[in-house]
């Protein structure tokens, strides 16, 4: 699974100089948290005192999350269907300074330092009036480079009941997201659009061997994918915030990328121009339990053997080109 999915949390701080990570167990084998589906997570606890982390030594010291995933119920048979759609809006908009007055700041600026005016007065008018815009810009990189929404689609399904001696559950979950980079296909060769898309699915098994032993088997997993800028989005959002709107348009007249030696990251160009990066990943976790009551003995006794098999596997897609600027 891709680092930028995998949330990064603390329990009362940092209380390990070996690993800041937080120990989750999912049904008892330790996984990570974000290759579960909200839709078949049962219950969650965490742990965090001494007395209730004590059992599993120093990788509890940073705190423990137990996550119990959804189970069958005997001699019942349930569906269950559920769909989210949701749309993703930048929570504030930054106001950034038009041309005319990026132009006055850097002009008092140099005022204040005794050095000559960058701008002369033709140039800002010529700003103001906005009547040449490849000589005298004033581009919003925001509006240029970012969409006014995003949306993400969740859609569930699962199946869950069992017999006499035995119990299921069964779902599949589909999730995808568009981001907000605009200006994503002006070459029909390379999207460079954000999208994560990705497919769960889990298989909850729990059959009774005897009166007294019980076998428990769970698989579960997902394929996903991206697809991204060659340019990470990092880099987009860094020009976007330091390139000033009077520096150069996005495109000149002849259709060449705006750009200058001093700001060569042209924030569009960066998304449109640049190729694009598809990562893609598998997983595969099964785990399963005997479980042998031994309250003929002793009351309350019970014993169990367990085994676990995780696989992962990722794979990289990069198209890279470049562009010229003026």
């Amino acid at each position: 699974m891709t680092t930028n999915r995998n949330p990064t949390m603390y329990i009362r701080g940092v209380a390990s100089m070996n690993s800041n990570k937080i120990l989750v167990l999912v049904d008892g084998f330790e996984r990570e948290l974000a290759s579960l589906a909200l839709q078949d997570i049962e219950s969650v606890s965490v742990l965090k005192d001494g007395t209730d982390v004590a059992k599993y030594g120093l990788r509890g010291a940073n705190g423990v999350i137990l996550v119990t995933t959804k189970r069958g119920q005997k001699n019942s048979f349930n569906v269950g269907v559920s769909y989210d759609k949701n749309w993703n809006v930048p929570f504030r908009k930054p106001k950034f300074l038009d041309s005319y007055g990026y132009a006055k700041a850097v002009n008092q600026a140099n005022q204040l330092d005794g050095m000559p005016q960058t701008y002369s007065n033709q140039d800002l008018i010529d700003f103001k009036s906005g009547v040449n815009p490849y000589s005298h810009p004033n581009v919003d990189w925001w509006d240029e480079t970012l969409k006014e929404y995003g949306y993400t689609n969740n859609l569930n399904t699962s199946f869950w009941g069992g017999g006499k001696s035995n119990s299921y559950f069964f779902s599949i979950n589909y999730q995808n997201e568009r981001g907000l980079l605009d200006n994503t296909n002006l070459d029909s060769r390379y999207d460079s659009s954000l999208k994560y898309d990705r497919l769960n699915f889990r298989t909850n098994l729990d059959i009774d061997l005897t009166n007294t032993t019980k076998f428990i088997l769970d698989v579960s997993g997902y394929i996903g994918g991206q697809n991204e800028p060659n340019r990470k989005t990092s880099s987009v959002m860094d020009a976007i915030y330091s390139i000033p709107s009077a520096a150069f348009p996005v495109k000149y007249e002849n259709g060449i990328w705006g750009g200058s030696t001093f700001y060569a990251n042209n924030p569009v160009a960066g998304v449109a121009a640049t190729g694009n990066s598809k990562p893609n990943y598998r997983t595969l976790y099964a785990n399963g339990k005997i479980v042998q009551d031994l309250a003929g003995w002793v009351k309350g006794l019970s014993a169990e053997l367990a085994i676990a098999y995780d696989s992962y596997a990722s794979f990289f897609e990069n198209n890279a080109k470049t562009y010229v600027y003026g």
